[in-house]
């Protein structure tokens, strides 16, 4: 497993592919946790940065799947940014009434103070949970669809040999 999600070269298959991405979508959602159950700010934050890193075993399962195609390894950008734009759009209608609390707030020209600051962490970790299901609902759509997409080159081509 370590090699499919740590290593950009050679291909994978579409089961090896949909095998990789829920172990991926797994990780991303046990990672999550800390922030659902309102644990300390540092865990979260750390657990926040290595939930930032999975991209690259994402890049990497993409590049060896365009692989398996035929096509470059390039194209893995489409999904990501197809990921990207609709957990964009997701997150600004679920957070919306926290980013709206926020700038009105900062439009007021109020300080932010510790009661403020409480608040708007209570109305965020109430939008923990549905964030969640919402990325991994969008994460699991775009592995399916786009691997769906992808049709493996049933020869050897220039990025290795048939599994």
């Amino acid at each position: 497993m370590m090699n499919l999600l740590f290593s950009p070269s050679g291909r994978m298959n579409s089961g090896e592919f949909m095998k990789a991405a829920i172990t991926l979508i797994v990780l991303a959602v046990i990672l999550s946790i800390p922030g659902i159950m309102g644990m300390s700010q540092g865990l979260q934050s750390i657990l926040g940065i290595i939930s930032f890193l999975l991209i690259i075993p994402w890049i990497f399962i993409w590049i060896k799947r365009y692989h398996d195609g035929g096509k470059s390894g390039w194209m893995c950008l489409l999904p990501i940014l197809v990921y990207a734009v609709v957990l964009g759009i997701l997150m600004t209608v679920l957070m919306g009434d926290v980013f709206a609390y926020t700038m009105q707030a900062a439009s007021e020209g109020a300080a932010m103070d510790a009661d403020m600051e409480a608040e708007i962490e209570a109305m965020a970790q109430a939008k923990a949970v549905p964030m969640t299901i919402a990325s991994t609902v969008v994460s699991l759509a775009i592995a399916f669809l786009f691997n769906a997409m992808i049709k493996q080159d049933p020869n050897d081509n220039q990025f290795g040999p048939v599994r």
